[in-house]
C-alpha cells in the first residue's frame, strides 16, 4: 500500500510544476519525507523480524542492539544534516530541499528527490525503528526464560487465536476495552507461543 502511495506520488510530481521555491521546498522539507518514511520504516522492522536468530533467547538482544547500532551509524553519518533539521533553519533550504537535475547521484532521481529529503525519511524511520527495537529488548528482557510461565500452549494456534477473538468478543477482559492484539500479546507470554499474524 505505502509503495503504491509512493509510485501514485511520483507520478503526480513528474506532471506538476510548483507555482515557486518555496512551495518545492515545503513538498520535499516537510510532505514527501513523512510519507516516504513509512516505506523505511516497515522495510526495515520486515527486515528485523525475517533476520532474528534461531538459535536461542539469549541471542536476542544482542542482534537488536546490533541493530540499533546499526540506525545510530546512519544517524550519525549524517549528523549535520539532521542538526540542521532539527533547529527548525530555512537557511539552506535550498541547497537540501530544492532539485537539481545536475546531481552526480546516479540512484536519485532528480524529477522526484533532492537526495536529502530520502535521507530524512529514513532519519524519521529510523527513530520509529529505534522505539520498535527498544520494545523488543523490554519484552526480551521481562520473557526471558527465568520469568517465562510454566504452561505450555499444546493446542492448535488457530484454536488458541479463535479463544482470544470469543474473549474480545464477549466483552471478557477489561470490560471489553482490550483489544485483539493485548489479548494475543497476554496469551502468547502466558503459554509460550508466538502466534505469528493472528489477524
Amino acid at each position: 500500500v505505502v509503495t503504491i502511495a509512493i509510485d501514485e506520488l511520483r507520478e503526480f510530481v513528474y506532471g506538476y510544476e510548483f507555482e515557486n521555491t518555496g512551495e518545492e521546498i515545503r513538498f520535499f522539507k516537510e510532505l514527501k519525507p513523512v510519507i516516504v518514511s513509512q516505506f523505511y520504516y516497515y522495510s526495515k522492522v520486515f527486515s528485523i523480524k525475517t533476520g532474528e536468530p534461531f538459535n536461542g533467547f539469549d541471542s536476542l538482544t544482542p542482534y537488536y542492539h546490533r541493530e540499533l547500532n546499526e540506525l545510530q551509524e546512519f544517524v550519525k553519518a549524517n549528523a549535520e544534516f539532521y542538526r540542521y533539521c532539527l533547529s527548525g533553519s530555512t537557511r539552506f533550504d535550498d541547497k537540501y530541499f530544492v532539485r537539481s537535475p545536475k546531481t552526480s547521484d546516479p540512484d536519485v532521481d532528480s524529477k522526484f528527490s533532492t537526495g536529502f529529503d530520502t535521507i530524512l525519511a529514513r532519519i524519521l524511520a529510523y527513530q520509529k525503528v529505534r522505539e520498535y527495537l527498544n520494545e523488543l529488548i523490554i519484552k526480551v528482557s521481562t520473557d526471558s526464560p527465568h520469568n517465562l510461565s510454566a504452561l505450555k500452549w499444546t493446542g492448535t494456534k488457530l484454536a488458541l487465536i479463535e479463544l482470544i477473538y470469543a474473549l474480545q468478543s464477549v466483552d471478557a477482559i477489561n470490560n471489553g476495552k482490550a483489544d485483539i492484539k493485548q489479548i494475543a500479546d497476554s496469551f502468547e507470554g502466558l503459554f509460550n507461543i508466538s502466534l505469528g499474524n493472528y489477524y
